[in-house]
């Protein structure tokens, strides 16, 4: 019992110093402070801990108020003096030093997988100082009403949403599933809005489109359709991203697979691959003949797009439902119809089945090679054609049927 407490408690303030460690580098990396840094933020860290161990020792809890007290009347001091000679300690660092004493009293409970996460938040948070100040510079007025009417939306419909899906005839329709795509294009377009400001360049389209599709590529699409539709070399443009796009989602998707049940991954690694590596081969083709402009993406909360995109795919999501209510035991069928809008869905979904005995990992495999060729062969081109991307979706189609062909017959040969 001894030597397990001595362990609980060589661990804990280990990781209390390690944890002030990293902000205090921060701090003195950014700031070259050399009052408050490296040592004032570990010894702060690991004062939050020993107050949790004394709080625990005399059953006081009251000495953790004690102990954060004493630290903000130490910020205030330090605050006090330094700010008028040093030039060095702001706010920032204030607030950074207080946070480090309750990540200091969360790993003195026990928290430390969360202790870990917000001190890399927090770091992240102060490192980034110059570009959060560039990027909010930059906004415009209307950018601003964008992102406030969509908190304001988030606030007043998400607690009204059901959690469960609402069953009509049998058909179960989850509003969940489409709230969840209104913040899926939110946090797409939002890292396309960012990315159009920082990441510049030749490759900046490659870059975009391959982290985007990670996310969701028939969100992406839908995305690059809105940045792109006024330019002269649109269709070219967009046909170049669709193969980005769609070579990050078989991607991303065999990582599903890998993670949630190896052995289907281990079926559809070899034509994942083959066919991800054939899209992105020609997507570097397509991309180095003729010059692209940058790329600026819009106001990433314009709540209109994101419902006019929702409103066309909730009627799939509908097809979907009735088609595994009323055929329950064609499997692939339905995973031809999952793959049209979601194949990550779809992925996710095979390995419950296969746990559940319903399906073998034949089956499986193959059915998450029907959802994943539905994704970027209909669904992806479906979203160009609703977008009126027609040229775009008129040159995509090609390389999507080669891209379909190379899955295919590596499927059958390996």
């Amino acid at each position: 019992m001894i030597e397990e407490l001595t362990f609980g408690f060589i661990e804990r303030i280990a990781i209390a110093l390690a944890i002030g460690a990293l902000l205090g580098m921060e701090r003195e990396y950014s700031k070259r402070q050399v009052v408050v840094g490296v040592r004032t933020f570990s010894l702060v860290s690991l004062l939050g801990t020993l107050f949790v161990l004394f709080a625990e020792l005399t059953s006081e809890p009251l000495q953790l108020l004690l102990g954060f007290l004493a630290v903000t009347a130490l910020v205030v001091v330090l605050y006090s003096s330094n700010l008028s000679k040093f030039k060095a300690v702001g706010m920032t660092t204030s607030i950074a030093l207080l946070l480090s004493y309750v990540l200091g009293v969360m790993v003195g409970y026990g928290n430390i997988t969360e202790a870990v996460f917000v001190t890399i938040a927090v770091a992240l948070v102060m490192f980034t100082k110059k570009w959060l100040h560039r990027f909010i510079r930059n906004l415009s007025k209307r950018e601003v009403l964008d992102f406030l009417e969509f908190l304001a939306l988030v606030g007043i419909v998400y607690p009204l949403v059901p959690a469960e899906p609402i069953v009509v005839h049998g058909v179960a329709v989850n509003l969940m599933d489409i709230w969840v795509l209104i913040f899926l294009l939110a946090i797409i377009n939002f890292i396309g809005f960012v990315g159009s400001r920082y990441v510049k360049g030749k490759r900046q389209l490659e870059l975009m489109s391959f982290l985007g599709g990670m996310i969701s590529s028939t969100v992406m699409s839908y995305t690059m359709c809105e940045a792109y539709k006024k330019n002269k070399n649109g269709g070219g443009i967009l046909a170049s991203a669709y193969m980005f796009i769609n070579s990050s989602m078989m991607v991303r998707n065999l990582v599903i697979a890998a993670v949630l049940m190896p052995p289907i991954a281990v079926r559809i690694a070899p034509p994942v691959l083959l066919s991800a590596g054939f899209l992105a081969a020609a997507g570097l083709w397509l991309s180095s003949g003729g010059s692209k402009s940058s790329m600026r993406i819009g106001s990433p909360f314009q709540m209109g797009r994101a419902v006019s995109l929702v409103a066309k795919l909730a009627g799939v999501l509908v097809a979907i439902e009735i088609a595994i209510v009323y055929l329950p035991d064609i499997i692939y069928i339905a995973a031809f119809l999952g793959g049209i809008t979601s194949s990550a869905s779809t992925m996710a979904s095979l390995p419950v089945l296969v746990r559940t005995g319903r399906v073998t990992v034949g089956m499986a495999a193959r059915a998450a090679s029907i959802a994943i060729v539905a994704d970027f062969l209909v669904g992806n081109v479906l979203v160009y054609y609703l977008k009126g991307a027609w040229d775009a979706a008129r040159r995509a189609l090609p390389w999507a049927l080669a891209a379909a062909a190379v899955y295919g017959t590596a499927m059958v040969m390996l």
